[in-house]
């Protein structure tokens, strides 16, 4: 049996876990997912199947279970406009719409559901809707009609303030963010937007001085790292600095947290140097709390909610790389490869994550058989100075599957020539370049990365069973080999 084929899509739980699961967000994951999950396939087919339209709505149930959102709203749709007072369908056809992005149709379904009964997920909605369109007067009375349970208190806080600095108010707006309670789990989030809401009305100094408390990590436990996305907001702050030591500090710390994701450690002075700063508006600052919510129920795999809270974000900004990482990784592990190429070729020029979308999309276009294309993308990374050796890995991988062994071997060899120390998760490394070796009729070097591979892990069954029935097979090593089969 083979080692891994390809690097599975499987970092994003590490990305998550900076998004903690705590009282702030809690109330929206359980009073949102039972406002979702409270209407039933059943009782609409009930009210239904007597009407001449039935065959419609199971033909949309149908698209729906084949995963063909687009198709099944058609039919939804297609029944609603004979039963106008059906809610639970609108309600059906307000999610689907969320979920595959129809951002637009998703307001027209929750217009009209909010003329039959009060929806907190529809009125959300609604909400997002009037801050895109900077409707912030409108924005506040739909936010006073979502009920606590919904949106907690601390969030309607930080939405209130932004929407008040909407309106060029910044006494109410810092009022708002003042008025959060100072406790632990609070602390980096309300200082973070105090912060953003000093810089966007001109208060440089003051807001420096809370970028640089941020910063030195004096709103978060010592022991953990800033979230990612606090990073990338640092790093746009202080770009405009000028001061390339600065920046390289900042990006150092978040490569060190974040190898996973970013693949190409060397800080490169110019691409942050070109980057264009802009002060933060309120639906930036707005779209920050939605992410972070997209984030929790990716983590408590509510997918639903997620593909939800992914749409409410990128309504309000379309220019946060994290997102689309995330959705095209969900759609990777989903087997939709074309979407997650395209979600991974937004981010071909992202000074921060272009090697790791780049890796993840030629991934993808080997799953999609673009064979020749997945290569070139990922020989065109090997020629970053400083790449990881996730790159080799996964060239060699691909070549090993397509029975190009020397040029498996080749890259497997220079992944680890890129590996400062061994540790126990290389053992596949060793492994998998040992397979090579022996398709390639070079069997002490393929034996000594096989020993060299259990070394490192001796409790691999897959490993040891390709040796000791090769060393069966050779007539050699025999008490050896039935001693490891053993255990």
């Amino acid at each position: 049996m083979e080692g891994p084929i390809i690097q599975k899509c499987d970092f994003i739980w590490i990305l998550i876990m900076n998004f903690k699961l705590n009282s702030r967000i809690l109330p929206i994951l359980v009073f949102l997912i039972f406002s979702v999950s409270s209407f039933s396939d059943s009782s609409v087919a009930r009210k239904l199947e007597k009407k001449p339209n039935f065959g419609n709505y199971l033909s949309g149930m149908l698209a729906e279970k084949e995963g063909k959102i687009n198709e099944a709203i058609e039919y939804y749709q297609s029944v609603v406009e004979t039963d106008r007072e059906n809610v639970e369908l609108l309600r059906k056809l307000h999610l689907l719409s969320l979920k595959d992005g129809q951002f637009k149709n998703a307001v027209r379904y929750a217009t009209k559901i909010k003329e039959h009964t009060h929806d907190p997920l529809s009125q959300t909605t609604l909400l997002v809707n009037a801050l895109s369109e900077n409707q912030f007067v409108d924005a506040i009375l739909i936010l006073e009609s979502i009920p606590d349970s919904a949106l907690s208190e601390d969030i309607k806080k930080i939405i209130l303030a932004w929407c008040f600095a909407g309106q060029k108010n910044f006494n109410l707006a810092m009022n708002a963010l003042e008025d959060i309670e100072d406790s632990e789990k609070n602390l980096l989030i309300k200082n973070l937007n105090i912060a953003l809401l000093l810089d966007a009305f001109g208060k440089k100094d003051l807001a420096k001085i809370k970028f640089d408390m941020i910063l030195s990590n004096s709103f978060f436990s010592a022991e953990r790292a800033l979230p990612l996305r606090i990073y990338e907001v640092l790093l746009d702050y202080y770009s405009r600095s000028n001061n390339d030591q600065m920046l390289q500090g900042i990006f150092r710390k978040m490569a060190e947290n974040n190898d996973h994701l970013i693949l190409n450690s060397e800080f490169d002075p110019i691409l942050f140097g070109n980057s264009r700063y802009e002060n933060v508006n309120a639906k930036n600052a707005i779209s920050e709390i939605f992410f972070d919510i997209s984030m929790v129920y990716r983590r408590s795999n509510e997918i639903d909610m997620f593909q939800l809270f992914s749409t409410y974000t990128l309504q309000l900004n379309d220019r946060i790389p994290l997102l689309f990482i995330i959705m095209a990784e969900f759609f990777e592990t989903n087997g939709q490869y074309g979407k997650a190429v395209t979600l991974y070729s937004k981010l071909r020029h992202d000074k921060i994550y272009h090697s790791y979308a780049e890796l993840r999309a030629a991934i993808c276009l080997y799953n999609l058989k673009r064979i020749a294309e997945s290569i070139n993308k990922l020989y065109t990374l090997t020629s970053i100075k400083s790449i990881s050796p996730q790159v080799f890995t996964n060239l060699g991988n691909i070549f090993r599957l397509e029975k190009k062994y020397e040029e498996s071997i080749e890259a497997y060899s220079q992944a680890l020539e890129r590996i400062s120390t061994l540790e126990k998760k290389h053992w596949s490394l060793f492994y998998n370049r040992g397979i090579s070796y022996e398709r390639n009729k070079q069997w002490e070097k393929a034996e000594d990365d096989f020993i060299r591979s259990l070394n490192l892990d001796p409790n691999q069954p897959e490993v040891i069973n390709y040796v000791a029935y090769s060393w069966i097979e050779m007539g050699v090593n025999l008490e050896k080999a039935l001693e490891m089969l053993k255990t």
